[in-house]
Parts: C-alpha cells; structure tokens; sequence
C-alpha cells in the first residue's frame, strides 16, 4: 500500500484542527447568543426553550473536539 505524502497528511491534520476549532468557538458564539436573544415570548412562539438550542450547541461542540482530537494525534 502507498503511503499519502507528507504534505497531504499535514494538510489535512490543518483541516481538521482548523474545522474543530470553528465548529467550537461558532459554539460558543451561538450559545450565548440563545441566552441573550431568546425571550420567553419567543420561546413560546417557536414552540423550543433555550435549554434546547444550547444542547444542539453541546452536541457541536462535541463534534468540534472530535475533529481537534482527530487533527491533534500522532499515527504511528
């Protein structure tokens, strides 16, 4: 089996640190967006609480970490 070139592995381990780290701070960003712009009127109207969208938030955090995790190890 060919082994992929340096350069390809780097790039990509890049991406994926790259992707995560995104993925975590648009997190964040949208988590304290929820706290701050959805009112009880609101929560009402769409018929979903805050709690809800931050643990949609949690669950992009977590694949942000994944990916980072992914990124960040060493392949022997």
């Amino acid at each position: 089996m060919a082994s992929r070139s340096p350069f390809l592995a780097k790039a990509i381990r890049l991406g994926l640190i790259g992707t995560g780290a995104t993925a975590i701070m648009s997190a964040v960003v949208g988590m304290i967006a929820a706290f701050q712009l959805i009112e009880p009127g609101d929560e009402q109207s769409l018929g979903i609480t805050r709690n809800e969208v931050v643990g949609w938030y949690a669950i992009l955090i977590v694949i942000g970490l994944l990916l980072g995790w992914l990124g960040f190890r060493r392949r022997s």
